[in-house]
């Protein structure tokens, strides 16, 4: 079975195929991948002749150059830059970014692979052969990771990527290693549960009573939610000191409904029903299989107003939030907005798009919102985060525990 490698870039197929027990890859110049695609019928059809016995391949023949032509070409040595070699880690990666298919993964998930392939050929080293790649060389990087500071969490996605490219790989016959080693072979660092939802007060107090350096002041600031009110303060910030106008609909948007940053960009006008009452918002999170699931999360009245006259006055393109020339905004630019807008009052210590969404849950909880109805608005699906602001179930919490030891007689 021969598979290929076509880079539409250089015009540039890299073939794959096994013969007499060894592996042989070529790179030739091609018009487009259906030149690519007959090259690869002739190379499987040639090794089946050989393997027949209608065809016999010459004691002084070059394997590579008489299967490519068919069994026509006797001798014709490969360049020593294209001899068969095994990959590197570096040529791995680069082979899968280059020819994964379109729109079979989103640009937040690419990026963050590409940001994993770094770190890897960082670390490990670019030019190590991916086929060597063992327990010992992957603990190796777990431990350098960690000595980073890198979380046990980030470190798993990391190693999970590579499993994916590695396995990918091995299908497409790049590397000839199989994928022989599980997450549980290595040993990560462990995890510190992260800190239930706090409000601004508590956390503010806890600055006050210790000396926390500017990095765990970060980190406990990411624990933030904000209650109604200040919720209302921020956006009213935000509308006076917004610098584009798509930038004040972007934060009532997450602020009202809890979408993921993704999910606000993501996003379309024709996802917006005021006159049902209900937006949809297109979740990637629920199904890896689709490119997008959906839920329905009621608009805001507050919301239905910013919203409208956004749309009455922003007509082009299909997005929801978009520039004024109609592009959709990036995840970067995004975030850059984010903190751009805030940084110069004391909203500048919340993190990022996401303490909207904590704050919504947090809110809803804290009004006693049966936990159901609050996972169904915010697309929630993992115990760990429900967890982190379950404690704001006063009413709930009081009537549990006060069904206890009542009155004897």
């Amino acid at each position: 079975m021969a598979s290929r490698d076509f880079n539409p870039k250089t015009g540039k197929a890299r073939l794959f195929f096994r013969y007499a027990g060894k592996q042989y890859n070529k790179t030739i110049q091609v018009r487009d991948d259906k030149e690519a695609r007959r090259a690869c019928a002739l190379i499987e059809e040639t090794i089946q002749d050989l393997e027949r016995g209608k065809q016999t391949l010459p004691a002084d023949a070059d394997p590579v150059a008489f299967i490519l032509s068919g069994g026509r070409v006797l001798s014709q040595p490969a360049p020593a830059s294209e001899a068969p070699k095994p990959l590197t880690l570096g040529e791995v990666f680069a082979t899968y970014s280059e020819t994964l298919t379109p729109g079979s993964k989103g640009a937040n998930t690419i990026l963050t692979e590409n940001v994993h392939a770094k770190h890897f050929q960082r670390t490990i080293g670019e030019k190590v052969v991916f086929d060597t790649l063992a327990v010992d060389s992957l603990q190796g990087y777990v431990d350098a990771r960690a000595r980073e500071g890198v979380g046990r969490e980030t470190i798993h996605k990391e190693l999970s990527t590579l499993r994916v490219v590695w396995a990918w790989a091995v299908k497409r016959r790049h590397v000839t290693a199989p994928l022989a080693w599980k997450m549980t072979d290595l040993t990560l660092p462990k995890a510190d549960q992260k800190e239930p939802f706090q409000t601004w007060d508590q956390i503010s107090r806890r600055i006050e009573r210790h000396s926390l350096t500017e990095e765990e002041q970060v980190e406990l600031w990411e624990c933030v939610w904000l209650n109604q009110e200040q919720t209302q303060e921020c956006l009213a910030w935000v509308e006076e000191h917004a610098r584009y106008p798509f930038i004040y609909p972007m934060f009532a948007f997450v602020a009202h409904t809890g979408a993921r940053r993704s999910e606000m960009l993501h996003s379309q006008r024709d996802d917006w029903d005021f006159e049902a009452g209900f937006v949809t918002i297109r979740q990637k999170k629920a199904d890896k299989s689709k490119n997008f699931t959906r839920r329905s999360v009621p608009i805001h009245p507050a919301l239905a107003d910013v919203m409208k006259e956004w749309f009455k006055g922003h007509r082009s393109g299909p997005w929801t939030i978009a520039t004024e020339d109609g592009e959709p905004i990036s995840p970067m630019s995004a975030t850059k907005h984010f903190r751009r807008t805030l940084q110069d009052g004391k909203w500048s210590v919340l993190r990022g798009w996401h303490v909207f969404r904590h704050s919504l849950a947090s809110n809803l909880a804290s009004d006693g919102v049966d936990q159901r109805i609050i996972n169904e608005i915010l697309g929630h699906s993992t115990e760990d985060m429900e967890r982190r602001y379950r404690h704001l179930l006063p009413r709930k919490q009081a009537n549990a525990l006060n069904s206890l030891f009542r009155p004897i007689g």
